[in-house]
């Protein structure tokens, strides 16, 4: 009788252990669920750190862009374009793709990623809950200002492919010019480029081919043509009318999109905002990026605090069921918490991992032409798995309490239980501490401060000291075709560059002398005629008695500069704006005496344009830090000072730290990557990769700058001189694949070229001047 008595009060208290496992795994997966959901998916750091581990903004920008834009898979819209040209050279080349690489060109990565972090808080608020619609006013008129800016740019990225064709008569030159200008009326680039051969233009007959083109090109356009006409620069004359003609159809584009977008974002609308915009005049709908909105908003709801403090209760109620289970027996009820502690979590984790990896995640094929673009999903593919890996650490956190708790929990009843033998106490607790120890090094923050930005555009560099990383350089930085009208070395301004990927920046810090005669020009560039000297001077007019400040400018101030403070203020814009990018700066000042800027009047500028905080001075004798460590102390801004010392300590001298390897010269043969400057031993090592000629040449930047080129010539420099390249700097950094080229040589940008020497006749003869070391 008592037995049966006995029996069902065990069944009883059975009963109630399981219902309360029941009920505390069903609170914890509530509490999981939430956790995930709140501090996952929708938490503003994880998404953005899922963001930059997937590449996302670079992607976009090189892959997904290009392919929106004129359906091409393929990344070099450059090169496309070259590629659907009629086999004669002759095909036309739509303004639209033109337009469509300016506006790719406009939004850098940079501004992707600010883009991003400004507007993805907005949308998760609103979806949990917590935050307002976002608001619709989105001003793009920046970017479509750019976007114009950009066009001419890309107008002679294209037309410094063509090939020159040189003529020795002035006439013959006149009436190739013709043609060449009627074919770019029609939309058409030219199968050859007129160059006139060992002449220069009389006066007359340049008036005559610039009134040819009165009737397209501005005033400042034909000043500047002017001025290369008397120069004898004929590719540059050419540059500039292509600029001239495929612009203005380019401008066009851009002045459509520029009215599209205001009336899209401002004039229509009407107070509402993004989502309801989204979702077209009559709302959102049930599907499409607003239903999406609105249906994750409706979702998130069932996953708030509420939620979580059910899952919470439920727990307590099922904890208090197994204890009484245990029929007030203590350490039967901390055994019997204990372990359904451990099943629960290890359910909970064997259920997590099996299901996300089981689970075909994959995106499906587009559905049509209004499908996804391909380069669109493989990039969210990789997004996912990125996020995917951060919701493991989380889940893994999570699952790590109950299962160290427990674990703990059954050590301490084996050590207070007297039915277990002493050696397996000892083993029961050695294997408990061991899963809390564990368990422990989870609580860690499972976000990773140091892997969640990239430096310099890859997590990969973050590591890695600021001398054991490649970077891509810029000649004559400040010397771009708006500033400078002769002999410009560059097309796009400071901000452009910086956007591109460009983080050194060469420049020619000096006071504006007087220009009084050609022999200064001469004594500046050598290679250059007396003749085409005195026709600069008398085109840009002698200044003789030069102008206070400070300017950056190349060869002399009178042929273009740029104040310095407001060069610098430019650089500040791009570092307040992109914290994860260490700059640096080699300034070059080659005048003597009092013409030379000091250390006191740099250190103004530095001061006034705002950059003081950004710099950085390394002590002597002392290792570079590494990019991530720069970052992170907030001094990302290196300068370096040539040819003398300075007394400021952020102002290094280039001769202790740099070393430069000659001009590229006309043929692979002549290559010498024996550094001429600086002394023996010094640190980083800075790659001159460019054909120095009387006058910049674009078609040799075109066809050194190409990507196997680089990595060819820098691995090639790197088996001479037993290291790698620090700094690869070269001109026109528009044309070509400067920036690609550098990941491939730091091993974050695919597939590494073989070690050989560059090919063979890697640019054509000298019509402009005498080479140049």
């Amino acid at each position: 009788m008592g037995e049966h008595a006995r029996r069902p009060r065990r069944w009883r208290g059975r009963g109630a252990t399981v219902l309360g496992a029941v009920l505390a795994l069903a609170g914890f997966l509530l509490v999981t669920a939430v956790t995930l959901v709140r501090v996952g998916l929708l938490d503003d750091e994880t998404l953005l750190r899922a963001l930059d581990t997937g590449n996302a903004y670079q992607r976009i920008h090189s892959e997904v862009l290009p392919q929106v834009l004129v359906g091409s898979e393929r990344a070099d819209l450059q090169e496309w374009i070259m590629d659907e040209l009629a086999p004669d050279g002759s095909g036309a080349v739509p303004a639209e793709v033109v337009s469509a690489r300016a506006l790719r060109i406009a939004v850098p990565p940079s501004a992707l990623r600010s883009g991003t972090r400004t507007a993805l808080p907005e949308v998760l608020g609103y979806v949990r809950g917590d935050g307002d619609r976002p608001d619709a006013e989105l001003d793009l008129s920046d970017v479509l200002d750019r976007a114009d800016d950009v066009a001419e740019i890309e107008v002679r990225s294209l037309l410094a492919r063509v090939a020159a064709a040189p003529v020795s008569s002035p006439a013959e030159y006149r009436a190739d010019l013709a043609r060449f200008a009627a074919d770019l009326r029609s939309g058409r680039v030219p199968a050859t480029v007129p160059v006139l051969d060992g002449a220069l233009l009389p006066e007359p007959a340049v008036d005559e081919i610039v009134e040819q083109f009165d009737d397209v090109a501005d005033r400042g356009a034909r000043d500047r043509l002017r001025l290369a006409l008397s120069a004898g620069e004929a590719r540059e004359v050419l540059l500039i009318v292509g600029a001239a003609e495929v612009g203005a159809a380019t401008r066009q584009v851009v002045e459509q999109l520029r009215g599209d977008a205001l009336a899209t974002g401002r004039e229509r609308s009407g107070g509402r905002d993004v989502v309801t915009l989204l979702g077209g005049p009559d709302g959102p709908a049930p599907s499409g990026i607003a239903g999406s909105v609105e249906t994750a908003r409706r979702v998130v709801r069932w996953f708030g605090p509420a939620t979580a403090v059910g899952g919470g209760v439920l727990i307590l109620l099922g904890s208090a069921l197994i204890v009484r289970g245990g029929r007030r027996e203590v350490l039967t009820a901390v055994r019997r918490l204990s372990v359904t502690a451990v099943v629960v979590g290890l359910g909970v984790a064997v259920g997590w991992f099996s299901g996300t990896r089981l689970a075909d995640s994959r995106l499906p094929p587009p559905p049509g032409p209004g499908g996804l673009p391909s380069s669109l999903r493989e990039l969210l593919v990789d997004v996912e798995a990125a996020l995917l890996a951060d919701l493991d650490r989380l889940v893994t956190l999570l699952v790590g309490v109950p299962v160290a708790a427990g674990s703990l929990g059954l050590a301490v009843s084996a050590v207070m239980s007297r039915r277990l033998r002493v050696p397996v106490r000892v083993l029961v607790v050695v294997a408990a501490v061991t899963v809390v120890a564990a368990g422990a090094s989870l609580l860690v923050p499972w976000r990773s401060p140091a892997a969640a930005h990239p430096c310099n555009g890859h997590v990969e560099l973050c590591d890695r000291r600021y001398d054991e990383v490649t970077q891509a350089g810029a000649h004559a930085a400040a010397s771009g075709h708006g500033p400078v009208s002769i002999w410009p070395e560059q097309d796009a301004d400071l901000r452009a560059q910086l956007d591109l990927g460009i983080h050194v920046l060469l420049l020619d810090s000096r006071r504006w002398t007087a220009l009084t005669s050609a022999d200064q020009l001469v004594a500046a560039r050598p290679g250059l005629s007396r003749q085409v000297a005195e026709r600069v001077v008398a085109a840009v007019g002698p200044s003789p008695a030069g102008r206070a400040g400070s300017y950056l400018c190349h060869d002399h101030c009178a042929l273009g500069a740029v104040p310095l403070v407001d060069a610098l203020r430019e650089i500040r814009g791009f570092l307040d704006a992109s914290p994860h990018e260490v700059v640096t700066l080699v300034l070059s000042d080659r005048t003597t005496g009092a013409d030379r800027l000091t250390g006191e009047e740099l250190g103004t500028a530095f001061a006034a344009a705002g950059l003081t905080p950004y710099l950085h001075a390394q002590p002597p004798g002392v290792r570079w830090p590494t990019l991530g460590d720069l970052i992170a102390s907030g001094r990302r801004l290196v300068v370096f000072t040539e040819p003398g010392g300075q007394p400021q300590a952020w102002l290094h001298r280039a001769a202790d730290h740099l070393r430069r390897t000659p001009d590229l010269p006309l043929t692979s043969e002549d290559l010498d990557c024996r550094p001429r400057e600086g002394a023996p031993g010094t640190g980083l090592l800075l790659v001159n990769h460019r054909v120095r000629r009387a006058a910049p040449d674009r078609n040799d930047a075109a066809t050194v700058n190409a990507r196997d080129t680089v990595v060819e010539t820098a691995r090639w420099c790197e088996r001479e001189l037993g290291e790698a390249p620090d700094v690869v700097a070269a001109d026109f950094v528009t044309l070509g694949d400067l920036v690609e080229a550098v990941d491939v040589l730091n091993g974050v940008g695919g597939d590494v070229a073989p070690r050989r020497p560059p090919p063979a006749a890697t640019v054509a003869g000298d019509p402009g001047g005498e080479h140049r070391q």
